[in-house]
């Protein structure tokens, strides 16, 4: 078990190390990464309605054509430092940005996911196809980040707010063989 909770450690390190040196103003998920204040670059006016705003991004990169078929995809989940704000230092502001990230990630894998089913059935995708696919979990990504918000009046509904921590932590357990590894 020890050396079990050892290699876990020394992954995250290692990843955590590899995250931050590719690109400064970038940050890939990672199950041991958490944001923080300082990931936010940016200050959002006093007047303005939201007391943060992340700048997170789902995208993919075909990495594999043949004959113009798409044949492998990488997914990716990243959250970007320049265009994130925040206007205060709460730390339950801070855990309900997280959660917009982690729920990124989520979708992620949810695409990850289909495209492997796809391209398993399939063997290649159009790349038409994969945009359809794209499209409709971006979609549903935008949806479910709105509901969040609403469902936990931006992170003020402390009660709302722990259940959606548990549903999403055990969202992306369920999701993990569909984890990116950088």
């Amino acid at each position: 078990m020890k050396t079990i909770l050892f290699f876990c450690s020394l992954f995250c390190t290692f990843q955590t190390i590899a995250q931050t040196k590719s690109n400064t103003d970038t940050i890939y998920w990672s199950p041991c990464y958490k944001l923080k204040f300082e990931d936010f670059k940016q200050t959002l006016d006093s007047l303005s309605d939201f007391d943060a705003i992340s700048s997170i991004t789902i995208d993919y990169d075909i990495t594999q054509q043949n004959l113009g078929r798409i044949t492998a995809v990488k997914v990716f989940c990243f959250f970007n430092r320049s265009n994130s704000k925040t206007k205060g230092m709460d730390s339950s502001l801070l855990i309900h940005e997280q959660i917009h990230f982690d729920i990124a990630e989520l979708y992620s894998r949810k695409l990850r996911e289909i495209f492997s089913q796809n391209l398993k059935l399939k063997k290649t995708l159009s790349l038409q196809e994969a945009q359809a696919i794209y499209s409709k979990i971006k979609k549903n990504y935008k949806k479910i980040s709105e509901q969040y918000d609403f469902e936990t009046d931006f992170s003020k509904d402390i009660e709302d707010q722990l259940q959606w921590n548990k549903k999403i932590r055990a969202d992306l357990l369920t999701l993990s063989p569909y984890r990116y590894n950088l």
